[in-house]
């Protein structure tokens, strides 16, 4: 995998995937037509964009009278309940 430390620099580096994912993976590049290097750093790139995400996506701002002073929608992580409290999980 490449891992660009500057712009226009790339690193190698290898990374370990189980064989479910490895399977899904293969799918993917057959059904998609990308490379598994393309796939895997788009992947990484959503990941690290979604995690420095501190509002709500665009999809649900744009909605038909959303309010446009929502508050980040991780503030409310600490009231969902667990899995086992929830009765539709």
């Amino acid at each position: 995998m490449l891992y660009s430390s500057q712009e226009g620099k790339q690193m190698n580096f290898s990374i370990h995937i189980d064989d479910n994912t490895v399977k899904e993976l293969v799918r993917l590049v057959r059904d998609t037509g990308k490379s598994r290097n393309a796939l895997i750093n788009e992947a990484i790139r959503k990941l690290v964009e979604a995690q420095k995400r501190k509002e709500w996506p665009s999809e649900v701002l744009e909605l038909f009278g959303a309010e446009k002073d929502l508050e980040p929608f991780e503030s409310h992580r600490n009231e969902l309940k667990s899995v086992s409290e929830d009765p539709f999980a």
